[in-house]
């Protein structure tokens, strides 16, 4: 298993059997109604790992009083209560009203890659491998402290390590990708059925990456 790429064998198994990516959510509420907008950057979750949406365990992710509306109705509500309470203040409002619907449509363009399970089954041993650093440095942190708020920066290192890994996986060796997650989902996520996709997902990567001249090297 270690011999695919340089690295260490417990880290893959560690992130093979953890990561899992998770959508976490900014819940606006104004006047008996709200919204939850996705906030464009998954978080990885395992058992070392701390999803960033668990630290407000008070928000409910259903609320049966109040009406699920679309984001716009939400800001609109809120500026009508703002006028009706203190004029004073609608200027400043108007400015963060144009600032969240901006960055609403930023976030509905942005392109992320798949994280799907069958997606981080099929690239995490590469996962393994590109992102030890970040994860290195995080479980570093965590074992100084316990307190899951202290290692959220580390926390979105790895994240952001991953997302960029899936990104050049997806953009690099999309077609070897794409038939080893066929071949995967085709065999009921039997790996061992599917050595030969994986096989050569893998040895893309490499080339990609330069690991094989680097060992021809050597």
């Amino acid at each position: 298993m270690s011999g695919i790429f340089p690295g260490n064998s417990s880290l893959i198994q560690q992130l093979d059997t953890n990561i899992i990516l998770e959508d976490t959510f900014e819940r606006h509420v104004a006047g008996g109604l709200f919204c939850d907008i996705e906030l464009g950057l998954n978080i990885i979750r395992g058992d070392n790992i701390v999803l960033l949406g668990e630290l407000d365990s008070d928000k409910e992710r259903d609320q049966p009083h109040m009406k699920r509306v679309e984001l716009e109705e939400v800001l609109e509500a809120e500026e009508r209560l703002n006028e009706e309470g203190n004029t004073s203040t609608l200027e400043g409002k108007a400015s963060s009203y144009d600032i969240t619907v901006a960055m609403a449509e930023e976030r509905k363009t942005v392109k992320l890659p798949d994280t799907d399970n069958t997606s981080l089954t099929c690239a995490a041993r590469i996962l393994a491998h590109e992102c030890a650093d970040a994860n290195l440095e995080f479980m570093r942190c965590k074992q100084r402290d316990a307190n899951p708020r202290a290692c959220l920066v580390q926390g979105e290192k790895v994240t952001a390590a991953v997302l960029k890994t899936l990104r050049e996986v997806e953009t690099n060796c999309g077609e070897t990708y794409s038939a080893y997650k066929k071949a995967l989902k085709k065999n009921w996520h039997r790996i061992d059925e599917t050595r030969k996709e994986q096989t050569a997902l893998e040895e893309c990567w490499r080339q990609y990456k330069g690991y094989n001249q680097t060992q021809e090297d050597k």
